[in-house]
């Protein structure tokens, strides 16, 4: 196989992998969601440590 044949598929390789690997990343959920974990517990608002209360 020719060097520059070689290269050639080399350079077209990584841009196809560069490419794929900027795509893969850019998916956001546009929707808000449903699950429990997405609201505040109880006891996630009251101080548990003195002297961290908020309003101090």
């Amino acid at each position: 196989m020719p060097i520059l044949q070689r290269f050639l598929h080399a350079t077209a390789l990584s841009i196809l992998t560069v490419c794929a690997c900027l795509l893969i990343g850019c998916a956001t959920a546009t929707d808000d969601s449903d699950i429990p974990w997405g609201r505040p517990e109880s006891w996630e608002g009251s101080p548990s440590i003195p002297g961290f209360n908020r309003g101090d």
